[in-house]
C-alpha cells in the first residue's frame, strides 16, 4: 500500500470523526457513574458499594483484586464493602475502567485478523501499565495507581483506527501499512477519546504526547514521562528502533533522575512483580 493512499485514509478518517460519521468509543454508564461517585468528595463508601453491586462482573473482578497478592491479608475478603475499604477508591475507579477497556479490546464482533491485533495491543497496554506502576512507585512521588491507568489508556487511540481498518483488507493483511496508519493517527484520536471520557488533563496529555520521546515541558516529571520510559523499557531485548537510541539524551530520564542503565536493571530485577500486576489486570 502506497504512502499516498495511507495519507488519503488518514485525512478521510479525521474528516469522518469531525463530521461524526465515525463515533469514538464511549464508556458504559456504569463506569461513568462509579467514576463520578468517586470523584465527588461527599460520596459515601456505601453509595459506591451499592453502585458496584448492580454489576456482577465488576463485583467479581474487584473481589479478585482485593484478594490478590497486591492487597491480600491473612483473611480472605468475601464482600464488596470490605473490598472497597481495602482497595481504596482510586483502585476501584481504575479497576472499573480496566474491565471496560478489556471488553473493548476483546470484543468478538471483529474479524479474526482484527481480533488478533486488538488482543496483542491490549496485552502490550497491560505491560506498559505494569511497568509504569513499578517505576512510579519506586522512583517518583507521583501516584502509582494513576500511572497504571496512564499505561492502560495511553494507546486508546489505536482502537478506532484498527476498527476503521477492518473494512480495508489491504490494511489488515499488511502489518507495515497498519502500523503506519496507527502511528500517524492514534495520538490525535486518543486525545479526543479521553477528553470525551472526561479524564484528567494529565492523562489526556499522556494519550496525546507519549510518542514524542524528546518532549521537554519542564523540570517536574509527569505521567507522560513515565509512559515514555515504560514504552522504551518494554522494547528491551528486541530490535525495535527505540533500542538503538541514546537514552541518556531523552529528557524523561533526566526528570526521573535515574540513569537508563539503572532503569533497565531495576526492571529486570522486578520481572516477577511486573508479571503479577499484568496477571491481576488481565483476567
Amino acid at each position: 500500500m502506497s504512502r499516498e493512499l495511507i495519507d488519503k485514509l488518514i485525512h478521510e478518517m479525521l474528516d469522518d470523526i469531525k463530521a461524526n460519521r465515525i463515533m469514538l468509543p464511549t464508556l458504559p454508564e456504569v463506569a461513568y457513574k462509579i467514576r463520578d461517585l468517586i470523584d465527588r468528595p461527599d460520596t459515601s463508601t456505601s453509595r459506591i458499594c451499592d453502585a458496584l453491586k448492580l454489576d456482577a462482573a465488576l463485583s467479581a473482578r474487584l473481589l479478585k483484586l482485593a484478594n490478590s497478592p497486591l492487597f491480600r491479608t491473612s483473611s480472605p475478603i468475601e464482600d464488596i464493602n470490605t473490598a472497597v475499604t481495602r482497595l481504596g477508591t482510586r483502585n476501584i475507579r481504575n479497576m472499573v475502567t480496566n474491565l471496560v477497556l478489556e471488553q473493548m479490546y476483546q470484543a468478538g464482533c471483529y474479524s479474526p485478523d482484527v481480533q488478533k491485533i486488538l488482543k496483542a495491543q491490549w496485552k502490550y497496554n497491560l505491560r506498559i501499565a505494569a511497568i509504569s506502576h513499578f517505576l512510579t512507585q519506586h522512583f517518583t512521588s507521583l501516584n502509582a495507581d494513576e500511572a497504571l491507568m496512564a499505561g492502560l489508556v495511553h494507546d486508546i487511540g489505536t482502537l478506532p483506527v484498527i476498527e476503521y481498518a477492518e473494512s480495508i483488507p489491504e490494511l489488515t493483511s499488511n502489518p507495515q501499512a497498519m502500523e503506519m496508519l496507527v502511528n500517524r493517527l492514534h495520538t490525535k484520536i486518543g486525545r479526543l477519546i479521553l477528553k470525551k471520557w472526561r479524564f484528567p488533563d494529565s492523562l489526556v496529555t499522556v494519550a496525546a504526547e507519549h510518542e514524542d520521546i524528546y518532549r521537554d515541558p519542564g523540570i517536574n516529571i509527569d505521567y507522560t514521562d513515565i509512559v515514555i520510559i515504560a514504552n522504551l523499557l518494554a522494547h528491551i531485548g528486541t530490535d525495535h528502533p527505540a533500542t538503538k537510541l541514546d537514552w541518556n539524551t531523552i529528557p524523561a530520564f533526566n526528570r526521573i533522575a535515574i540513569a537508563p542503565e539503572d532503569c533497565i536493571s531495576a526492571i529486570k530485577n522486578a520481572r516477577d512483580d511486573i508479571t503479577k500486576i499484568q496477571q491481576i489486570f488481565s483476567h
